[in-house]
């Protein structure tokens, strides 16, 4: 019997360096707009998991320092909420990776505007996910960083914001713009898949991939 390698499709970095830096601003707002996620999406684990610590450190001294609470609470705010909902979000894929019951493995998550009433029926739709991703949730962030400077004279979260929104903006049209299918031959048969919003678990392509072995065998 031949060896075979399976690789995983989905939302791997399209531009070197452009591509994860990108994700890497992302993120951080991206685990507020939606859940679901593939376990590798989550990545790189170390760096994330880092940046956590490093925001409960400085979440501690702006609340014990004398004055820094005043400047620092919405950033402080903002970063422990992320770090609670990322890290929230990686053992629910953890989990899901061992019972093999998510989506395939970069799976970029389910927008919450999804889940709204009326709108449950637009699950799975690729175009509407796509224009949910590319446009509304930049858009959200862009109206709260405002909402930040004009009305709470915010400066630090709300520019950071700004940077994010990019980000998300930058990245997402990245993904559209590569989303053409990929195709890769697993034993004489083609497994398709759409970029961020495919459905087929990695799972389930090698134990496919383990029977067509044993059949050709």
């Amino acid at each position: 019997m031949k060896d075979r390698q399976i690789h995983t499709a989905g939302a791997q970095p399209r531009i070197p360096i452009v591509s994860p830096v990108l994700h890497w601003l992302a993120i951080p707002a991206i685990v507020y707009f939606r859940s679901g996620f593939g376990f590798s999406f989550l990545s790189p684990k170390s760096v994330f998991l880092a940046f956590s610590w490093a925001t409960i450190l400085f979440a501690i001294y702006a609340w014990a320092e004398e004055g820094a609470w005043q400047s620092y609470w919405a950033l402080s705010c903002f970063g422990i909420g992320a770090v609670i909902l990322y890290v929230t979000h990686l053992i629910i894929a953890f989990t899901r990776e061992t019972r093999v019951t998510g989506k395939h493995d970069f799976y970029s998550g389910t927008s919450h505007i999804l889940r709204l009433p009326g709108l449950k029926q637009f699950r799975g739709v690729t175009r509407i996910a796509v224009a949910i991703q590319l446009w509304i949730e930049p858009f959200i962030v862009l109206v709260m960083a405002t909402i930040l400077r004009g009305f709470f004279a915010e400066r630090l979260l709300s520019k950071w914001l700004l940077f994010v929104a990019i980000a998300m903006w930058c990245k997402e049209f990245i993904n559209y713009w590569y989303q053409a299918p990929s195709s890769q031959e697993t034993g004489g048969r083609v497994l398709r898949c759409r970029g961020d919003d495919g459905r087929q678990t990695f799972s389930n392509a090698v134990r496919r991939t383990q029977r067509q072995g044993t059949q050709t065998s």
